[in-house]
């Protein structure tokens, strides 16, 4: 599928890009247990290279996996337990977690992905003197979108907006005007990557009583290879290119001039 798609514009949007969430992860093999003083050499090394950290704290991570199928009842497996240290940056609209066996970068008000990659890789940068990490298990970069709009009355407002493929039952008339709520999934598979889809027609959370339509893109690399700076970036601009395929499929491409503030012949 992602093969047969021509590259899409990646010139970020005028004004506020729908995106409401950007969050990469990368998981490596540990190589030491983690020390009292890390949250505070993280501090240090984050701010050595630009950043302003107004806060740092203890954290927590869980993550779970749901197997639905093939018993009576859903089984949950988890997958690692661990705690690190949170580095909140600059104005609080990014933060930068570091564990034994991770490291995530968080950014809200999405500025683009140049710099986006920019501030991650400076990140990286002091993950790599931090903890020396050399064995890679898992990537990913997951971009989280929100459509919100004061005149969406009911689901029907996305039609001509979002492509008919990922509407399900707002596209039929005879159910969208009581539709409240309604989910999609769907998990590609393009080269080393998984790509893992999930969107949401749901009540809308700034406008109330309004409808939103909201979708989520998870690029995720999976496997245990060397891990190395330079084919971590090549990952990552391959994980971009990935999502913003998503993102230009599920938009229509009318709404898409329309949200770069292109006027219509």
């Amino acid at each position: 599928m992602f093969g047969k798609i021509a590259d899409p514009d990646d010139r970020p949007f005028p004004g506020s890009a729908p995106v409401q969430l950007a969050v990469f992860q990368l998981d490596f093999e540990e190589e030491r247990a983690s020390k009292s003083k890390d949250g505070i050499r993280w501090k240090e090394l984050l701010q050595q290279r630009g950043f302003r950290v107004p806060r740092l704290s203890a954290v927590k991570q869980q993550s779970m996996t749901v197997q639905m199928g093939g018993t009576a009842s859903p089984q949950t497996n988890v997958d690692f337990d661990r705690r690190g240290w949170q580095a909140i940056l600059d104005d609080g609209d990014a933060n930068a977690s570091v564990y034994p066996t991770g490291v995530r970068f968080e950014r809200v008000k999405y500025p683009g992905f140049e710099r986006f990659r920019k501030e991650l890789l400076d990140v990286m940068d002091a993950l790599r003197e931090l903890l020396e990490p050399e064995v890679q298990t898992r990537l990913s970069l997951t971009f989280s979108n929100a459509l919100s709009d004061a005149a969406a009355g009911t689901a029907s407002f996305w039609r001509g907006k979002v492509r008919p493929n990922f509407l399900g039952a707002a596209q039929d008339d005879g159910l969208t005007e009581e539709l409240k709520q309604g989910f999609m999934g769907c998990t590609f598979e393009h080269a080393d990557f998984l790509v893992d889809f999930r969107s949401s027609i749901q009540p809308d959370q700034v406008h109330i009583g309004r409808v939103a339509f909201v979708f989520q893109t998870e690029v995720i690399q999976q496997g245990i290879r060397s891990l190395d700076i330079a084919a971590v970036k090549a990952s990552l601009e391959d994980a971009h290119v990935i999502a913003l395929k998503m993102f230009y499929s599920v938009l229509d491409p009318a709404f898409i001039r329309q949200l770069r503030g292109v006027e219509e012949a």
